[in-house]
């Protein structure tokens, strides 16, 4: 059995330790406390001296800029008269020694008729004029500088990064200006000003004896320094490989003021922004210059630090003492307590806090008599109560699983017959490939319901001799009705499209039949029908109580085909015949929809709007119809984007890309329309007559001169193998004829190239 410490002993060592660890926190939190103070501010001094020195550059950067700003006025107002403006660059060139060149170049400039007007004077188109009489060579286009192209970037004066001038081995910064009247560019102003200049007027500063300052560029080129005792910190690039700063680039470019230690190679760092350039003025000094007083002050804590951990020892040993006995007598009523002994008390009077916790105990024992009592009372009354529960719980149970077993079961039923009228609702409305084709026409169409199923629909109806019928609806509710009525809608609009009527008669026939089926219901249908005759672009449409239908003109001009007021279908029998027309050209785009389109809100509770949609359609109705409705439903999807969807959504785009004279077998046979077929193939339409061929050869499928003339356009089309099976067909059916056997061998021998 292992050796029990004494309790003294034990307190003796935890209190020692934590009276250890108290002071050692102390003194750490002491320590970095007043370091971090120490650096703090010393890091703030040699930062505000680099703000300072910032402030003194951006000062005389703003004189100059003034000075600019000044001269850009008077050729505002001389902008008519350059030889007083030359004469004032001139004079404003020799009387500021800081600067080397000013000059002005006009936003004109044309490379003939030069003309030298004097020193630093040509009229090239426009002018270009310089103050310190420097005349450029022909063909130089000053708009092409640097000075000139960056200053129309913005409204501000541009500051370029010093260079050195060609002309007179200067090193130098330009400050161009842009000259601008009632918004009009007048020209470019700038200066070329010498960068000894900025290093003489710069009140360099050093924090410390052993600091060094520099001013940088933004890539980190040094432009001027100031080195302690002529030890040079940083080579010709602050941020390069080998420089302390290394990496430091974007962090300091991007912030006003910065500043820091580098432990690794023993230096403190603070830098600050030149507003309006794209200069960093940059001080590096040992870390040992502004770490010695944090050195004194720690040598001084270790010391206090020492002599609180020996005062902690000896009020330790006196503290352990006063502890264990009360400890001691309390471990004793413990052990007793816990082998049973209930009547056991502990006699202690120190009158603190070990007093109160054996009185504390002293009740507890007490207690603990009573509540043995009690619990034993209390188990056999819990006992019958468990078994009466268990009984309850498990009729409830029984109640619950019947309940959840028929809830269940209708849910099922329920999920059935939504997917059921969701897969005839995608039977009854067509997709793109199921919509009429026509060398005349091109369509898009899609439809999103609210919820599985919706009360929207739209259709498209060959009615043949070059007709088409368009229609968009919507049933007024959502889910299973509202599908079912729009289905009996759909086939009551094709069956008296059919009949070749009008479109305001078709929207009577068609609420006649709606007023029987669902007169008295909630329910009723909004719908806009339109037919057009791709032999002369003619339409005619009529409404019923629906938005009205946008048509784009190929030049993108949009109009809203508005009708007279007509009533909602399935009301009333007694519905108004009214109708309008207009007439569509090649390259015109016939857009319906409902007004789930329209109405879409943003999450800040606007509509979409009938203008929304004439302006997409404005800017995006010349593609295909297909990829129109397609970026129409993203772009309603997006201005919508958080809300959750308040209606169907349907949209049918019509393109109208020629006309087409009608021909069917009682107008023209098929010689006609093989002939109609190849002028559309010459007139680079091969699809279009591919098409107008397949439907001809669905009427006469045992025509070799169909099957001949189709393989013609199909191999056109790079569909060799289509227009070799069309040509054995015809080969097989006609083999008398030697121009099929002859189209047959030039489609063989085209393919084994």
């Amino acid at each position: 059995m292992p050796k029990q410490r004494s309790v003294a002993r034990r307190v003796f060592t935890t209190l020692v330790l934590l009276f250890s660890a108290v002071i050692a926190l102390v003194a750490f939190a002491l320590y970095f406390t007043v370091t971090g103070s120490v650096e703090s501010a010393v890091l703030g001094n040699v930062t505000r001296d680099m703000a300072l020195a910032a402030s003194d550059l951006e000062s005389w950067l703003a004189g100059k800029l003034g000075a600019l700003a000044t001269i850009q006025s008077h050729i505002q107002t001389l902008n008519d008269q350059p030889a007083l403006i030359h004469t004032l660059l001139t004079s404003s060139t020799q009387s500021d020694p800081d600067v080397a060149w000013m000059y002005y170049g006009t936003a004109e400039y044309s490379a003939r008729n030069r003309v030298v007007l004097a020193d630093g004077f040509v009229r090239s188109g426009g002018y270009y004029m310089d103050g310190s009489g420097w005349t450029p060579e022909p063909g130089w286009d000053w708009r092409k500088r640097p000075w000139f192209a960056q200053a129309l970037l913005g409204d501000r004066a541009f500051v370029s990064s010093p260079y050195t001038d060609a002309g007179t081995g200067d090193q130098v910064v330009s400050i161009s200006l842009a000259c601008r009247l009632d918004g009009r560019l007048l020209g470019v102003l700038a200066a070329d000003v010498r960068l000894a200049s900025i290093e003489s007027i710069l009140p360099l500063r050093r924090f410390t004896s052993n600091a060094s300052t520099y001013l940088v560029d933004r890539a980190g080129a040094v432009i001027a320094r100031l080195e302690s005792g002529g030890a040079a910190v940083l080579g010709v690039s602050a941020f390069s490989a080998s420089s302390p700063l290394d990496g430091m680039r974007g962090y300091m470019n991007s912030v006003e003021r910065t500043s820091g230690f580098l432990p690794k190679h023993g230096l403190y760092y603070a830098s600050s922004r030149v507003d309006g350039t794209d200069w960093l003025i940059l001080g590096l000094g040992p870390i040992a210059d502004v770490g010695a007083p944090v050195f004194d002050f720690f040598r001084a804590l270790i010391a206090i630090s020492m002599l609180a951990l020996v005062a902690a020892i000896i009020l330790a040993v006196l503290e352990s003492k006063a502890i264990s006995r009360p400890v001691e007598a309390l471990k004793r009523g413990a052990l007793a307590l816990a082998a049973g002994q209930l009547d056991y008390r502990v006699d202690l009077k120190s009158g603190d806090e070990f007093g109160e916790l054996a009185d504390f105990f002293n009740h507890v024992a007490e207690s603990l008599s009573d509540d043995m009592r009690r619990m034993e009372e209390q188990r056999s009354e819990i006992e019958r109560y468990s078994q009466t529960l268990e009984r309850a719980v498990a009729e409830r149970t029984r109640k619950l699983n019947e309940a959840y077993t028929l809830l269940r079961r209708r849910n099922d039923e329920i999920e059935e017959e939504v997917l059921m009228a969701a897969a005839v609702q995608r039977k009854i409305i067509p997709d793109e490939d199921e919509l009429p084709r026509s060398p005349a026409l091109s369509f898009g169409a899609r439809y999103q319901a609210m919820a599985n199923v919706g009360g929207d629909l739209y259709d498209a109806i060959d009615l043949g001799s070059g007709r088409f019928a368009f229609v968009v609806g919507d049933v007024s509710g959502h889910g299973i009705p509202a599908a079912l009525v729009a289905a009996m809608a759909k086939v009551s609009f094709r069956a008296h499209a059919l009949r070749g009527w009008e479109p305001s008669a078709i929207l009577a026939e068609v609420n006649s039949e709606l007023c029987e089926l669902i007169g008295g219901e909630t329910y009723f249908v909004s719908a806009f029908l339109a037919v057009l005759d791709v032999s002369d672009g003619s339409l005619f449409y009529a409404s019923a109580g629906h938005p009205p239908a946008l048509l784009r003109r190929l030049d993108g001009s949009v109009e809203e085909l508005e009708t007279p007021d007509g009533m909602l279908l399935g009301i009333t029998e007694d519905f108004p015949r009214l109708q309008s027309s207009t007439a569509m050209s090649p390259g015109d785009r016939l857009v319906l929809y409902t007004d789930g389109i329209i109405e879409a809100r943003s999450s800040s509770g606007r509509f979409y709007e009938t203008a929304g949609l004439s302006a997409f359609l404005t800017a995006q109705g010349s593609q295909h119809p297909a990829a129109f409705v397609s970026a129409l439903l993203d772009d309603v999807s997006s201005f919508a984007a958080g809300t959750r969807q308040s209606d169907d959504r349907a949209v049918l785009a019509v393109g109208f890309k020629s006309f087409l004279r009608a021909c069917s077998d009682r107008h023209c046979g098929p010689e006609a329309i093989m002939e109609q077929a190849l002028e559309l193939a010459a007139g680079g339409s091969a699809r279009d007559a591919s098409a107008l061929l397949e439907e001809l050869r669905l009427r006469h499928p045992d025509d070799p001169r169909v099957m001949s003339a189709l393989a013609g356009i199909r191999l056109k089309l790079g569909d060799a193998a289509g227009a070799e099976r069309l040509l054995r067909t015809a080969v097989r059916l006609a083999p008398t004829e030697p121009a099929y056997a002859a189209e047959l061998s030039r489609v063989l021998a085209f393919k084994d190239e």
